[in-house]
């Protein structure tokens, strides 16, 4: 197996994890990282399919062959590229006429195409689900509020009978303290 070096973009890509987990692995140890030239570099072993594996350790290493910045291709790297490939011939373009409609035509052939029937039957069903719901909920919240008013008028009428039988008993009280004077 081959070892290569990530940027933390790469990395993050190829592993499914965001940028800022593996910022933040690099900044706590638990993965291991080089920095040149103001990038992080994160190697992993390259696996018989072409797939990256994921490091297994946590802890950093020390650092073997760091990576190297990639010099720009000379004349000489463009040259053997292109004796390596098979020759290509240049792919002919057709150009294809365009017509361009006036905006009153473009919108009179929409106006003019019918809905699909199937679309319509499905919209109009929900239309009716949607009202129905609609109805069944305001019924019910209109019974629960008639629920909690005639509640709350209760309490009141409760309030104000126990509010007069505080008076009641007041008024026996002082008379009581007179009699024991």
């Amino acid at each position: 197996m081959a070892q290569q070096w990530l940027s933390i973009v790469e990395y993050a890509r190829a592993f499914s994890v965001s940028d800022m987990t593996v910022r933040r692995r690099i900044k706590t140890g638990k993965l291991q990282s080089v920095l040149r030239d103001g990038k992080y570099y994160i190697p992993v072993e390259v696996g018989v399919d072409g797939g990256y594996i994921k490091p297994s350790s946590t802890r950093p290493k020390p650092m073997i062959n760091p990576p190297k910045k990639p010099e720009p291709p000379t004349e000489n790297d463009f040259e053997l590229i292109h004796s390596q490939r098979p020759h290509t011939p240049t792919p002919i373009h057709v150009q294809k006429e365009v017509r361009v409609l006036e905006p009153t035509t473009a919108f009179e052939n929409l106006t003019q195409t019918k809905p699909d029937a199937g679309i319509v039957e499905v919209c109009q069903k929900m239309l009716t689900k949607l009202h129905n719901t609609e109805a069944l909920m305001s019924s019910k919240y209109q019974a629960q509020m008639q629920a909690l008013l005639s509640d709350s008028k209760r309490k009141d009428s409760e309030i104000g009978q126990l509010k007069q039988q505080i008076e009641d008993l007041q008024v026996l009280v002082k008379i009581l303290e007179s009699n024991s004077n």
